[in-house]
């Protein structure tokens, strides 16, 4: 009887966070890496709200050179830097970027929203200067977030015949350069804006609130970031970060988790934050089930059974398609299937030493099941024996054989879990 090799894989990617994910309709964290010419919205307005690099304005030679820069936040791996070829002070970031198509007017006409974000001026912005746009105007109806100052910014929310400005405090911000400063401003219709701002070591605290109410009028502008439209002008010149906008008007609470978000901590070092960085993927885990090489093999898995490198069962990158089972004495590959002398299942899997130093950062799990039919009931086996044979200071070679004597039929599988 023939056994054939069944493979999973779960992630637990964890978040803390009181805000529901159906209210956030914008997030752009800026964390693509390699030669990326977009920005991925993760709001759930989806690739509507990709963001276009400098192709969309004519510079897509130095897009991916450009557009991101590393060492920012501590929650960041990239930011937005839209201080690109051709910029000067003087010209306010003469190469800004776009929102993509189809993204008109979808930011328009809402009852409430909270716009958060990052920025961190080379230059002293001028007033007038725009940090995003999704109006046409004091009269086109939906918004406008522009400086009106060195220190402070100004909402304009118009209902497409007239409209009001929601000032920040005067000196909300710094008026000085080379500093990250994070900002808030949450609206309603009906309850008007209130202002918050903070650093990545100070809090956010309030920084002015009006009360005037004022609809939002909806509007088919075209999105734009960090700049008024497609020319030099009123453009923002330096870097910003983790962009986000809300269906609703968040809490003061809410806001300040957002701003921590970013700037706590990040946890020890672990080998497969290292692979992420090394193969350029996200360092928010959001491509580890990516399969760049079109082969089924998530990245993930790679990581996990030592696929990537120059050895048996290895490929060199990424990129390059690789299914290799792991053989009886091998170093790298997927999960082998086999018998025993009994006819009971055999599981073969490299496996990263949980001890090593820096941490794995995945769990493995051996799981059996007698049917593949929902429901598959997929589960360890507390009976099953497990033999181990050390590889090197860094990967195992496990061989779980199941309790199971001669079944109809077994399948096995190896789930993968990121800690």
């Amino acid at each position: 009887m023939t056994h054939y090799p069944r493979l999973a894989l779960a992630a637990c990617l964890l978040a803390s966070s009181t805000i529901t994910a159906s209210a956030q309709l914008v997030r752009w964290s800026f964390d693509e890496a390699g030669t990326a010419t977009f920005a991925d919205n993760t709001g759930s307005l989806g690739d509507a709200y990709d963001l276009n690099t400098f192709a969309s304005i004519g510079n897509a030679s130095t897009a991916a050179a450009n557009l991101r820069v590393a060492d920012t936040l501590a929650g960041s791996a990239f930011a937005l830097d839209l201080t690109s070829t051709g910029a000067t002070a003087a010209a306010q970031g003469a190469h800004g970027t776009l929102a993509a198509p189809p993204s008109a007017g979808a930011l328009s006409g809402l009852a409430a929203m909270t716009i958060t974000g990052w920025f961190n001026p080379s230059a002293t912005p001028a007033s007038g200067v725009f940090l995003l746009r999704n109006s046409t105007g004091s009269t086109g109806g939906g918004f406008n977030l522009q400086f009106i100052g060195a220190q402070q910014l100004r909402l304009l929310v118009s209902d497409g015949t007239a409209s009001t400005n929601f000032n920040s405090a005067p000196t909300a911000y710094a008026a000085g350069t080379g500093a990250w400063q994070f900002f808030s401003v949450g609206w309603t219709a009906t309850g008007g804006a209130i202002w918050y701002a903070g650093t990545d070591s100070v809090a956010s605290t309030s920084n002015g609130q009006n009360t005037t109410a004022r609809s939002m009028g909806a509007n088919s502008f075209q999105t734009i970031l960090g700049r008024s439209s497609t020319g030099a002008g009123n453009a923002f010149y330096g870097f910003l970060d983790d962009i986000r906008v809300y269906d609703t008007a968040l809490t003061a609470e809410q806001i300040d988790a957002i701003r921590l978000s970013n700037v706590t901590a990040l946890p020890p070092s672990s080998a497969l934050q290292s692979f992420r960085t090394a193969q350029g993927l996200a360092a928010d885990g959001s491509q580890d089930l990516a399969t760049p090489a079109g082969d089924g093999v998530p990245n993930l898995l790679k990581y996990a059974f030592n696929m990537i490198g120059s050895d048996a069962g290895q490929a060199a990158t990424l990129a390059i398609p690789n299914t290799t089972t792991l053989a009886p004495s091998g170093v790298a590959g997927l999960p082998a299937v086999g018998t025993d002398v009994n006819g009971r299942l055999t599981l073969s899997y490299i496996r990263r030493v949980g001890s090593a130093t820096p941490a794995p950062g995945i769990v493995y799990l051996p799981e059996f099941t007698s049917t593949l039919e929902s429901p598959a009931n997929w589960a360890a086996n507390p009976s099953a024996t497990e033999s181990v044979t050390p590889i090197n200071a860094t990967f195992e070679r496990v061989l779980v054989t199941d309790s199971v004597s001669t079944p109809a039929r077994r399948f096995a599988r190896v789930s993968v879990t990121v800690q």
